[in-house]
This record gives C-alpha cells, sequence and structure tokens, in this order.
C-alpha cells in the first residue's frame, strides 16, 4: 500500500538512505549513506539534536529509536524502548508506539542493522 511505501521511505530517510528530492520524488543514496549516518550518531552522543527532523515523524522516531540501540547495552523490547521514546505510561499511547516501533525494527531487520532475539519475558526484543 501507498502508505507502507511512505512509511519505509521515511524510515530509510532517518538512515540518510534516500533524500527527498521533490514530492513523491526521492533520490537513493546507497546503503553506505546508512554506515555514514550511524557513525556520526555514535560521535555526535546519545542527547544531539536531529537536525531537520519533525519531532512527531516517523522519520524523527526512527532515528531516535536507532540511538537507543547505539548507546544501549544488551537487547531492547519495543515496550521498553516506547516508553524511554515517549517519556509515558499511558498503556494506549505504548501500544500505539510498539506499533511504529514494529514498521520501523521491521526495515532495521531487512537491513540487518538489527536481529530478534528471545527474553525470558517472551516480549518481542532486538539487539543491535
Amino acid at each position: 500500500c501507498k502508505e507502507e511505501i511512505y512509511d519505509i521511505v521515511n524510515i530509510y530517510e532517518s538512515l540518510q538512505v534516500v533524500r527527498k528530492a521533490a514530492k513523491n520524488n526521492y533520490v537513493w543514496r546507497g546503503l553506505s549513506q546508512a554506515v555514514a549516518t550511524i557513525s556520526h550518531l555514535r560521535v555526535a552522543g546519545p542527547d544531539a539534536p536531529l537536525s531537520g527532523k519533525k519531532e512527531k515523524s516517523l522519520e524523527n522516531l526512527a532515528a531516535r529509536f536507532l540511538r537507543l540501540f547505539l548507546f544501549s547495552e544488551g537487547p531492547l523490547s519495543l515496550e521498553e524502548a516506547a516508553r524511554v521514546l515517549i517519556r509515558s505510561e499511558d498503556s494506549a499511547l505504548v501500544k500505539t508506539k510498539i506499533r511504529r516501533l514494529y514498521d520501523i525494527v521491521n526495515v532495521f531487520k531487512s537491513l540487518g542493522l538489527v536481529r530478534r532475539v528471545h527474553l525470558p519475558s517472551k516480549k518481542p526484543a532486538f539487539q543491535w
């Protein structure tokens, strides 16, 4: 579907693998850009601002989620990540974010950036 394609493109934008050229027009920059983006995020640190990304965009959420992986030790459950990223205990809001994080983590998995791991809690978790 069109919306799912836009979600994937937005996640690719968070890695700077694609760049928006015009409305409905994107330029492929290459997977090597993901390596450069990840390196930049590591050097910048966990609290560095994400320039040019709208606060509530999927691109921003994906970049912040990526930073969680870069600066965490061990696997992350999607519930834990959602709570950290939205700074809320509201269960409805957490469930909504978990759904969005599933979309993001599936793209990250397809690129080989993360892998699914099994935790004793049986909640889905992923490791860098």
